[in-house]
């Protein structure tokens, strides 16, 4: 009985993804030694498999057709969602948007519409042509709704990336005209960008800002990087240092925490150093470099747009939004000279069984599951089991660390008489977002209890003249607490400095 054979052609492409992912190894576990938390390992491994499995049963043109077709309906389904929450029928996923659709937020929300608007308008434009009238009548009316939503979605980052990706639409035209309209849309996002960046000003000035603090992590390791999943576990001690440099910096006072470059061509830089990026831009210059044929076309604007839109946001640590640049990616002409054997169905099988129980051990294996950490870190400093909370907070800290995480972890060390490594802690916590009050009340606190009174005086008087964000009921005590002992250190009892217990992990 004949074996069913399946032919895996090799082309640059993959060449391209395996150095890759090599150098991601080599970053991570021989020049780093990172801990990687279960999440990202799976999170690896499931992008590594979806990978393999397109490339492996690369489908004809007509099954990826229907895909597009799929998308560009889901699309549909996720604008009626978000006019669902825009009229309160629908439960938003995020406290303070009202539109996420089944995101968490309205940034992937928006960058996934603008996906299914694409298509919507690729499959239109070619109705057109056909002289379909029907059919155009229709993808209008869908694109209608989609576009609807997606404009409601206020995602800058998904407008510039489907304006660009139109434009990019009339340019693989042969005909003149089509190409004028092309240059005429670019010439109006040259225009649109000054109020794009008014719209939310506050929002772009954030990202500009933790754009500044990226040069610094990735001049602190240029060829090596910090490894996967290093940004979030190196940015906030990043944005701590600068701040220190620079206490005078005009978003000093708005910075928050954060997990997220808002640049995926930074965020690889952070983590995978010069050879990271240069491996990342090729693979995604090949992936948009191919021929014009009626799906590819369409492949290459979707490319176009998700490339265009990782200038700005965080692609690929939004689940579908990276499974579908995998995939695009995967689906390419194998016109490579390079080619392996046809080899045995079982071969396969054994191969993704392999790679399931390496993926597997490696998560058995680790300590590091992010969420429960942070979940036992928030119950034993809430129960103040200090010594116990210590050692998760520690944890939290490594990997993503946050100016809360750091106040919890100062007073763990506190209470344990651990006074130094709590001074350090509570520093750490103040430079990452010097416009919050509490962390520069929980340094004071600690100056006032040791008994460095000079110091207590200083960083008191500090808080009470400082402009400081708003942070409610709890700033509220914390000043009230300061004018109480700067009015007489002599004889005010210590006890009434401790705010309540709050779980801020």
């Amino acid at each position: 009985m004949r074996q069913y054979r399946i032919k895996y052609v090799c082309t640059l492409y993959d060449i391209l993804v395996l150095c890759f992912i090599l150098w991601w190894i080599s970053s991570s576990f021989i020049f780093n030694s990172r801990v990687i938390s279960n999440e990202q390992l799976i999170y690896s491994y499931t992008l590594s498999v979806v990978y393999v499995a397109t490339r492996i049963f690369r489908s004809s043109i007509s099954v990826q057709r229907r895909l597009y077709i799929c998308i560009a309906f889901l699309g549909s389904i996720e604008a009626i969602i978000g006019w669902g929450q825009y009229w309160n029928i629908i439960e938003s996923n995020h406290p303070l948007f009202s539109i996420t659709g089944t995101f968490t937020n309205p940034g992937p929300y928006g960058a996934f519409l603008g996906i299914a608007l694409l298509i919507q308008i690729h499959f239109a434009w070619h109705k057109y042509i056909a002289k379909q009238y029907m059919s155009l009548f229709m993808l209008l009316i869908v694109g209608l709704l989609t576009g609807s939503m997606f404009i409601a979605s206020f995602s800058r980052a998904a407008w510039v990336a489907l304006l660009i990706a139109v434009s990019f639409f009339f340019f693989l035209f042969q005909k003149k005209r089509y190409r004028y309209a092309g240059l005429l849309l670019l010439i109006l996002f040259l225009f649109s960008s000054p109020f794009l960046y008014q719209l939310k000003k506050q929002s772009a000035d954030g990202r500009l800002f933790i754009w500044r603090v990226c040069t610094e992590l990735i001049q602190s390791k240029p060829y090596t990087g910090g490894g996967a999943s290093s940004f979030a576990a190196r940015y906030m001690y990043a944005q701590a240092d600068f701040l220190e440099k620079h206490p005078n910096h005009e978003y000093a006072a708005k910075a928050t925490n954060n997990i997220y470059a808002f640049n995926e061509y930074l965020r690889i830089a952070c983590e995978y150093g010069l050879p990271g990026i240069l491996l990342y831009v090729t693979i995604w210059l090949h992936g948009i470099y191919c021929k014009a044929t009626y799906c590819d076309r369409l492949r290459k604007l979707l490319l176009i747009y998700l490339a265009v839109f990782s200038l700005f946001s965080y692609t690929f640590q939004v689940l579908p939004l990276a499974v579908l640049c995998i995939v695009l990616g995967a689906f390419q002409n194998n016109n490579s000279k390079f080619t392996f054997y046809a080899f045995p169905m079982r071969y396969l099988v054994i191969m993704l069984l392999l790679m399931t129980i390496i993926a597997w051990s490696g998560t058995r294996s680790s300590q590091y599951e992010k969420k429960e950490i942070l979940f036992t870190a928030k119950q034993l400093y809430t129960q103040q089991n200090y010594a116990d909370a210590k050692e998760y907070l520690e944890k939290a800290a490594y990997l993503s660390p946050t100016s809360e995480i750091l106040m919890d972890l100062g007073n763990s060390y506190f209470h344990l008489q651990n006074n130094a490594k709590a001074e350090h802690c509570f520093r750490i916590a103040c430079n990452m977002v010097p416009g919050r009050i509490l962390p520069q009340y929980y340094l004071f606190r600690f100056y006032a209890i040791t008994m460095r009174n000079q110091e207590a005086i200083t960083l008191g008087q500090s808080i009470l003249f400082g402009d400081y964000q708003l942070e409610g009921s709890i700033a509220m005590q914390a000043k009230t607490h300061i004018k109480r002992y700067l009015s007489d250190i002599r004889t005010v009892s210590y006890t009434h400095l401790t705010l309540p217990t709050t779980s801020r992990v």
